[in-house]
């Protein structure tokens, strides 16, 4: 097989999984999410085989894509579907073949001794190897996603899969095109203004030189994006629609973004909690999402915990203990918020939160002061320095739309996962008290964990604006 026959395998997986489980009768939508989808079964698959050592990351990745996928074939095809609809699914389809096809003709990919320790790592995997004292040494302090993502090495017959990050990056585009539309749409904007706007901010937004480097670049900031972002928006939608058909695929992208990093399930929690507690769709569904986000993952850090040495520089065994009760703290807090009402949970959670990671900011800053205003330098010179060219000018726009917003009517829906953005980035400031400080350069970690949150912020951002400047298809949206 070549990475050409492996991504459409994992593509036609994916599909078949979001048309059995998934908005069915939004084509275009199931097969942007395809991919994601599919890659996520595969790494979950590959780590089942790793944890349990009852197989290897090939065998273990490619049983588990292929029994869901021909499950969720069968279910698919039971579903009825307009011809126009099946028209849809196979130019999706052919176009997503053809396109990664070409990709894989060339060598894209970009490498540094970081990307180095991931395709090194991935080799060991895809040739059996398991969860060892070397192994938990790599994956203490990076998300095992990415490492088994490029386990299918062996399965493509290659030495690494350098066509993943641009083929990956070719779904997310689509993926961030395809949700805008849908949101704006369902904000009451014309089919051809919204568009035209998607259009127009995904391209803000990907052509960015720090982001468009890292559609080519072997790390897991780019895919961290493409699934925090698969996460809120499907939920986001799933929300405004009041249509519970997104929400596999979204906590689909939820496990996928804990697993992408050691850092992530603080991240997961947040937004976790931001969206679900306020909601108003079925709670046993959210309840069961949560529990499968929270058990994949607490599972994995537990069995992580066991073998990683107790003086990592990053995740200790403690440390990996306290991540898996914080990723679990979404569903254990699901009962007690059930009978509080869900406008004072929607207006004063996000706040609350900010206000206790602001405190904590302050105390990282009375005990380093030093370090820490050495951080925020070097983050602010990152994020905001026209000269460095890392960003341009999105933070100043996003600083600018933000001072805006004051002055406008608040979103309808998606209020806490704003607040929500500005929460994690304070986050991002704080875990410098933990680590080295942060530093100016395009291999700053906070500069690339940036990166993680402005596709959802622009996201956001575009929902809030737009149907104030276009003219709405009817005077006022339902819902």
């Amino acid at each position: 097989m070549t990475q050409a026959g492996f991504f459409a395998l994992v593509y036609a997986a994916g599909l078949a999984f979001n048309l059995a489980t998934g908005p069915h009768r939004d084509a275009p939508l199931s097969c942007a999410l395809a991919f994601p989808c599919g890659l996520t079964l595969w790494v979950l698959g590959a780590l089942a085989g790793v944890a349990t050592g009852l197989g290897s990351a090939t065998a273990s990745g490619t049983g588990a894509l292929l029994a869901i996928g021909v499950v969720s074939g069968g279910a698919a095809i039971r579903r009825r579907r307009t011809p126009g609809s099946w028209v849809q699914l196979l130019a999706g389809t052919c176009l997503f073949v053809a396109a990664s096809a070409i990709l894989c003709s060339f060598s894209l990919a970009k490498a540094s001794p970081d990307s180095l320790q991931y395709t090194r790592m991935a080799t060991v995997f895809a040739r059996g190897g398991g969860l060892d004292e070397t192994a938990a040494f790599f994956l203490a302090d990076r998300g095992v996603f990415t490492f088994l993502a490029h386990a299918a090495s062996k399965l493509a017959g290659v030495d690494y899969m350098d066509a993943l990050p641009s083929v990956t990056a070719m779904a997310f585009i689509a993926l961030f095109a395809v949700v805008t539309v849908r949101a704006l749409t369902s904000e009451g904007v014309g089919a051809r203004v919204a568009a035209i706007a998607a259009t127009g901010v995904t391209a803000a937004v990907m052509s960015t030189y720090i982001v468009a480097y890292h559609m080519f670049y072997i790390h897991s900031n780019f895919g961290s994006a493409l699934f925090l972002f698969g996460f809120a928006a499907l939920f986001w939608l799933a929300e405004r629609r009041d249509d519970p058909s997104t929400l596999v695929a979204a906590f689909v992208c939820l496990v996928a973004f804990t697993l992408e990093r050691v850092e992530a399930p603080l991240f997961t929690a947040l937004f976790a909690a931001l969206a679900v507690w306020p909601s108003r769709l079925p709670r046993r569904l959210l309840a069961a999402g949560l529990a499968a986000t929270g058990a994949i993952t607490a599972a994995w850090l537990l069995r992580l915990a066991a073998t990683i040495p107790a003086d990592s520089d990053f995740l200790t065994p403690w440390r990996a203990l306290a991540l898996s009760l914080l990723v679990l703290a979404p569903l254990a807090g699901l009962p007690l918020v059930r009978h509080l009402p869900r406008r004072a949970l929607a207006q004063h959670l996000p706040h609350a939160l900010l206000a206790v990671t602001v405190a904590g900011v302050g105390l990282a800053f009375v005990l380093k002061p030093d370090h820490m205003a050495e951080s925020v330098a070097a983050l602010a010179t990152n994020l905001l320095g026209i000269r460095t060219a890392l960003w341009g000018y999105v933070w100043w726009v996003a600083l600018a739309l933000a001072a805006l917003s004051l002055a406008t009517p608040p979103l309808r829906v998606g209020r806490p996962l704003l607040v929500g953005v500005a929460v994690a980035l304070l986050t991002v400031i704080l875990l410098s008290f933990f680590r080295p400080p942060y530093r100016v350069g395009l291999a700053d970690s906070a500069s690339r964990m940036s990166i993680h949150f402005v596709p959802l912020l622009y996201f956001l951002y575009a929902v809030k604006f737009v149907p104030l400047l276009a003219r709405p298809t009817t005077a006022e949206v339902a819902g």
